[in-house]
């Protein structure tokens, strides 16, 4: 009979393919946390259902007379990456039912379902003093050009919402 000899050859996965498995798997794992971490950073900006149910809504009229506040401006500025939002406090004693909200304002693009929020943190200042005849101010960063001129945007006020304001 004749005789089959094996010899041992080289080992099918050598270490420069091991090397390049792990860099692929090490690719892989860094993918899937910047997308987790986008997922959630995403979800903590958008408001809860609970919360829009809750609020009700005026128009801007009512809320110069209930509230003594007149929405003033809502404007995309800096070439589309800012929204400017501008109100005047026409009556003291009545603005200070919503004092506590000002801070907390949030602009929800009608077209896209898109709520921008308010800068807060890293030394942001917000201008919003309670003295009859008082400009306020305050800029949204315009996350995905969500708010356009002509557009209508519902702004919310702790529990009020307005009827959409189209944006110039």
């Amino acid at each position: 009979m004749s005789q089959i000899t094996v010899t041992p050859g080289v080992a099918p996965t050598s270490p420069v393919r091991l090397n390049r498995y792990w860099l692929a798997l090490g690719v892989l794992l860094i993918l899937a946390g910047v997308w987790w971490g986008y997922r959630i950073w995403t979800a903590q900006a958008a408001p809860r259902v609970a919360e829009r149910s809750v609020a009700t809504t005026i128009s801007t009229k009512t809320l110069e007379e209930r509230y003594g506040i007149r929405l003033r401006l809502i404007a995309v500025s800096a070439a589309g990456g800012l929204v400017d939002f501008r109100y005047i406090i026409t009556d003291q004693a009545k603005a200070e039912a919503l004092h506590d909200y000002l801070g907390k304002i949030t602009l929800t693009a009608d077209d896209n379902s898109t709520t921008l929020t308010m800068a807060t943190g890293h030394g942001m200042h917000r201008n919003d003093r309670l003295e009859n005849g008082q400009l306020n101010f305050h800029f949204f960063a315009n996350t995905r050009n969500a708010v356009r001129p002509g557009r209508p945007v519902t702004v919310n006020i702790g529990p009020v919402r307005l009827e959409p304001v189209n944006a110039q």
